[in-house]
């Protein structure tokens, strides 16, 4: 990035093709081209855990509590859930955590799974608490279908976004159900499905992060501007576990934008008023490095 008034940002839309808790979301999964997301909002429903809201419209709002980096963990997170509910892919609203953390704590239900990203542990870690969560959602609703209808929880069956009851063959969909399940207690270990009844998991579907990412639209970290924001680079020696013996940071200082230099643990960072300026202040560092002597 740098000073030019054409950021990354603008490029790609010219040249490519183009509250509380939760409430606010994006309906991701049936997107059109590059069009924009259909908002979401709806209040009320069901949450059975941290990670699950039945709004009372229908749709399924799931906050992926991972950082979506490129590798598709994202589109995995939510089939999950999906699958597991038997709900309709269509209706599934991608959420992100709240800013307020107070609303949102899976530990609050004796769920231990920490909120980082790494080592490919998203599903490995995922799978087991994101499909119980499923199934608690999914149950929830069946006992509030049975309850309404007076009848036996067992002849009632999740499918296709809706309880039925088979015996009658009535049946309701999940919004429609969302609050009166919202006053049942949540089973803390519901049945889960067997791996033969899949029909999502194990089956290629559009990744959710790619759409906004083509049109240009994904807030990225770099991408993030506060006020009074400085930009910082550090220059690491070459050599594994190697060190900084002394540096020469005159000709840094001097590069227009650099406002401070100084060492870290590790390496020498240069702080400037855009990443230009930190990128060319740290190649103008002279450093000489431990056990490799290194010189630049």
């Amino acid at each position: 990035m740098t000073a030019k008034d054409l950021s990354r940002r603008d490029f790609v839309k010219t040249t490519g093709a183009a509250g509380a808790g939760l409430v606010i979301g994006f309906h991701i999964p049936i997107l059109q081209g590059c069009e924009g997301p259909q908002a979401v909002s709806g209040e009320g429903g069901v949450q059975p855990n941290g990670w699950i809201r039945v709004d009372p419209a229908g749709f399924v709002h799931i906050v992926y509590d991972d950082h979506e980096m490129g590798q598709g963990s994202s589109t995995g997170f939510l089939m999950m859930v999906c699958d597991e509910m038997e709900a309709d892919w269509s209706k599934i609203v991608w959420e992100p955590v709240p800013t307020d953390p107070s609303n949102w704590d899976p530990a609050s239900t004796g769920e231990t799974r920490g909120i980082s990203t790494g080592g490919s542990t998203t599903i490995r870690l995922g799978w087991e608490p994101l499909r119980n969560a499923g199934a608690q959602a999914r149950e929830v609703l069946r006992e509030a279908a049975a309850q309404r209808w007076a009848v036996d929880v067992s002849e009632c069956v999740a499918k296709e976004h809706k309880i039925t009851h088979e015996p009658s063959g009535q049946s309701l969909g999940y919004g429609a159900l969302a609050e009166e399940a919202a006053s049942l207690p949540v089973p803390d270990d519901p049945p889960k499905k067997t791996h033969e009844d899949f029909w999502l998991i194990g089956n290629s579907t559009d990744r959710l992060d790619l759409p906004d990412k083509v049109a240009g639209k994904t807030q990225f970290g770099m991408d993030v501007r506060l006020p009074g924001m400085l930009f910082a680079s550090v220059g690491r020696p070459p050599a594994f576990q190697g060190g900084i013996r002394s540096f020469d940071d005159t000709a840094a200082r001097a590069v227009a934008g650099v406002l401070d230099v100084f060492e870290v643990e590790g390496g020498i960072a240069v702080v400037a008023q855009y990443t230009c300026s930190a990128f060319t202040g740290r190649e103008a560092l002279e450093v000489d490095c431990l056990a490799c002597l290194f010189r630049r």
